[in-house]
């Protein structure tokens, strides 16, 4: 499997994007994050109600789990394109926070912050990579898409997943969602950056990104993972329903470099 960190070219005839205007004009606190991301977990639930639980924990810098989370998201190949996308920006907001985000990540003397959303008792990711009808494409590929039933149900209609990506300060989430009805495929697996325009090696990004199997060199798709892979363990995206909740279908959102 070749699991890594690709990025959309820029469109020859297309402008330049500096970043994703939903995340900016979404709240950017705790009580939108929790908001939104319930919502969105009881929009998908299977019977009415869901399980939800939020874990933020810390890697120790100089601890072997550290280093294997930032081993297993191709931490190494993300960094380019992040510092890649300071340079490209200037002045502008996006190129502030992920500067400030990239300080904070390579800061040797303070932990990384991790914050896990998960939801048990829910439908999870399906559906195909690309068709925008799907719960997965809406959240893992499109830009303020939503799949929610009617326009009645809860929550900022296609914005609320963008809670996720405001709340890392380096725009990144991973995804891991065991899919109802497909729990014999495993784990379904994939990461997203939500960066800006930049150019590295000579090439021009549109700014979004993916790690995952690669598809040629500018896309990825999900993989599917057997719920002890080392993979997920090491990205710390196993999933163990809380005390008391038999289901396991939904998803873990997990927020790297989290901050409120």
């Amino acid at each position: 499997m070749s699991w890594s960190w690709r990025f959309l070219k820029q469109p020859k005839y297309d402008g330049k994007q500096w970043g994703v205007p939903a995340i900016y004009t979404t709240p950017r606190s705790l009580e939108s994050l929790v908001r939104e991301t319930t919502q969105n977990s009881l929009d998908a639930s299977l019977d009415g109600r869901v399980s939800t639980r939020f874990t933020l924990f810390d890697l120790p810098r100089d601890s072997a789990r550290y280093r294997a989370f930032m081993a297993a998201m191709d931490f190494h190949g993300l960094k380019k394109h992040l510092s890649a996308a300071v340079d490209a920006a200037g002045t502008r907001e996006i190129a502030v926070r992920i500067a400030d985000g990239l300080t904070l990540v390579s800061a040797q003397e303070r932990p990384l912050r991790l914050l896990a959303v998960e939801d048990f008792g829910a439908t999870g990711l399906n559906g195909d990579e690309f068709e925008s009808g799907s719960p997965f494409a809406a959240l893992v590929r499109d830009v303020s898409n939503s799949q929610k039933t009617d326009q009645t149900a809860g929550g900022s209609y296609g914005l609320g997943s963008q809670t996720l990506f405001g709340s890392s300060r380096i725009m990144t989430v991973l995804f891991a969602s065991e899919i109802k009805g497909e729990e014999t495929k495993g784990i379904r697996l994939i990461g997203k950056a939500e960066l800006s325009y930049h150019e590295l090696e000579n090439k021009r990004f549109a700014g979004r990104g993916w790690v995952g199997e690669s598809i040629g060199d500018d896309g990825a798709t999900s993989t599917w993972e057997s719920p002890s892979s080392d993979l997920l363990r090491n990205l710390s995206l196993h999933r163990t329903p809380p005390a008391g909740e038999t289901r396991t279908s939904g998803t873990t959102s997990l927020i790297v470099a989290f901050s409120e």
